[in-house]
């Protein structure tokens, strides 16, 4: 099966293409790029057409539209995933021979990466974004050597095997929030972290979801936290990670004596 058809896009008239074609003018009226963009079925040739600028910008719009950190269309996040299928599919071909699904785990992948898109991306993103693709596959069918700390402990599993099962999931501890609230409020008083790093985290810890736990400082300091916190604080995302990763590594330096064995 074709990365095309492994999305359900394969063609304008696809399930998922539908509201786009029926939403375009809403998103237009927010993204007056959009505008001069032909109905789907012509906005591939469309965009071939375009100098480079003015294509980023088609993309920026659609990536904006469809991230989950942005307005989380998903109507317009299959419209970005149908423009970026060709290049899908010669990422797909060049490594055809690295799995027998290799255009499942390329089509997974930048499904992945168009609803995860930065709203701050800007530079040449669709190239950013086929290349974040190929690098993701090519790790997973183990071409690529891991760098994430994190994914190098892992060991992927397919959640139909026997062995899914043995994964529990830890027991929840009512008394955990309780205990975090006691241990911040005695870092204040200690010094060790300020009132505003205090805030910080408790916001962090607001926004961090249960999928995000693998990755971030135990799911802390997320792409999707950092954004979220630093609109409400009006921080930049960078910011967010800088205060959030020197106020957790404080607390750890100093209460370490008080996590569990």
């Amino acid at each position: 099966m074709s990365v095309a058809t492994q999305l359900g896009l394969e063609g304008p008239d696809a399930d998922l293409l539908r509201p786009a074609q029926q939403q375009w003018e809403e998103w237009a009226s927010s993204y007056p790029v959009l505008v001069d963009a032909p109905p789907l079925p012509g906005l591939h040739g469309w965009m071939r057409s375009l100098e480079v600028e003015p294509r980023n910008e088609v993309v920026c719009a659609l990536g904006r539209l469809g991230s989950r950190d942005g307005r989380d269309e998903v109507a317009a996040a299959a419209a970005l995933a149908w423009l970026l299928v060709p290049g899908a599919i010669t990422v797909a071909r060049g490594l055809r021979g690295a799995s027998p699904v290799i255009d499942e785990l390329v089509a997974s992948q930048l499904w992945l990466e168009v609803r995860t898109l930065p709203v701050t991306s800007t530079h040449k993103v669709a190239a950013n974004i086929l290349a974040n693709v190929r690098a993701a596959v090519r790790r997973d069918v183990g071409i690529s050597p891991v760098r994430d700390t994190t994914w190098a402990r892992c060991t992927l599993r397919d959640p139909h095997e026997p062995a899914w099962l043995e994964i529990a999931a830890p027991p929840h501890d009512p008394t955990a929030r309780a205990a975090l609230r006691l241990l911040l409020q005695q870092a204040v008083t200690d010094r060790v972290i300020s009132a505003g790093d205090c805030r910080l985290l408790v916001h962090l810890t607001a926004w961090s979801g249960e999928g995000d736990r693998t990755r971030g400082r135990a799911g802390l300091v997320t792409r999707r936290a950092t954004c979220a916190v630093g609109a409400e604080l009006r921080l930049s995302d960078r910011q967010v990670r800088r205060r959030a990763a020197r106020a957790v590594d404080a607390l750890a330096a100093t209460y370490a004596d008080r996590v569990p064995a």
